[in-house]
């Protein structure tokens, strides 16, 4: 089957969603396990070529010698801590702000002589990121039963939409229909044909 490899990453996520639901059934779980572990398979080749390019042992070093210049910059309590920062989920320290100017000059002189090395790495990414909109043809086996959409909670079924093969009805949507944002609504007929 050919498929658009991100859409791998969907699949994946569409099982762990469809794991959580109370309403299961064998054959289904069965051939989503199957989907699953060849998605995976190939999600994990492609994480591992792009590490081996990027993550080389001379990056690893920069990003060392750089975490610690940006560490100087960190805003410290009375006791001389650093002060920790949640922004977006992520877990950091606060950088003091009156020397943000000053880190940022000393970044860009820090960065200067691994100039190649910083360009190669874009490189990769961008060769990934162009990579992640390709197709790819791997064995994935389609959800070609109608109890089997049925039994898909709304946010599976539009995660699982690119292995579904099955003419929605009206009838399958309903209920699920009234629930579903714009862009799921989309994402399900870029996939699916509905008569």
């Amino acid at each position: 089957m050919k498929i658009v490899f991100k859409e791998l990453y969907s699949i994946v996520e569409g099982q762990n969603k469809y794991d959580a639901q109370e309403k299961r059934m064998f054959d289904l779980t069965l051939l989503l396990v199957k989907n699953t572990k060849i998605a995976k398979a190939e999600i994990e080749t492609f994480e591992e070529v792009k590490d081996k390019l990027v993550k080389s042992d001379d990056f690893v070093n920069y990003q060392q010698e750089r975490q610690k210049l940006i560490d100087d910059y960190r805003l410290l309590d009375k006791d001389g801590k650093p002060i920790s920062a949640n922004q977006n989920g992520q877990q950091g320290f606060q950088l003091d702000p009156t020397k943000l100017d000053e880190l940022q000059k000393k970044l860009i002189e820090f960065d200067k002589p691994h100039k190649t090395m910083l360009d190669e790495i874009l490189t990769i990414n961008e060769e990934a990121s162009k990579k992640l909109n390709e197709e790819v043809d791997i064995p994935l086996k389609k959800i070609t039963k109608i109890k089997h959409i049925e039994a898909l909670s709304l946010e599976t079924l539009v995660l699982l939409a690119p292995i579904v093969n099955v003419k929605l009805t009206e009838k399958m949507l309903i209920g699920k229909k009234d629930q579903m944002k714009a862009s799921e609504l989309d994402r399900i007929l870029d996939f699916c044909e509905i008569g």
